[in-house]
């Protein structure tokens, strides 16, 4: 539970950091940030598919879970219902930097990875590193969306604990 604790903490962290910044990272030096996270992010998620793939017992699974699970988030209209709840209850742009914040922390290979790697073998490395990125990406992201951006924290929390 430490990697989870210190993952959530850094993202308090970085959107505290980003928000005293509050305008100070020009809108080019966020994109090559986020272009650089992402990099970071594939190259990480590709290392541990290519690890721990083999070791699978069920590749298949792996497939067939991508599969059904953009079918039905396409036919549940998962994105679009999303979009619509932080219109309709958000009166800045918060909304959206919450759901970009939110789907960047929790939706990614170090945050579904890390808590089942961390609770089964006692590794927080995934973590760790997810929290390294968390903390750049909260940062960026709270200097355009503001202070509001901590409240990913306590979603990420729930969604790793």
């Amino acid at each position: 539970m430490i990697g989870t604790i210190v993952n959530t903490c850094t993202i308090i962290v970085g959107a505290l950091i980003g928000a005293m910044l509050k305008k100070g990272i020009k809108p080019q030096y966020q994109t090559a940030l986020f272009n650089a996270m992402g990099v970071v992010s594939l190259a990480i998620g590709l290392r541990a598919f290519i690890t721990y793939m083999p070791q699978s017992q069920y590749p298949v699974l792996f497939i067939v879970s991508l599969s059904v699970g953009s079918l039905v988030g396409y036919m549940l209209d998962i994105d679009g219902w999303f979009n619509r709840l932080t219109t309709r209850h958000s009166s800045s742009n918060l909304g959206e930097g919450l759901s970009t914040g939110i789907l960047l922390y929790c939706i990614g290979t170090l945050s579904m990875l890390g808590p089942v790697i961390s609770a089964l073998h006692g590794d927080n490395t995934f973590l760790f590193t997810n929290a390294t990125l968390d903390l750049v990406t909260s940062a960026v992201l709270a200097t355009t969306y503001g202070i509001g951006m901590i409240w990913a924290a306590p979603v990420l929390f729930c969604w790793q604990g």
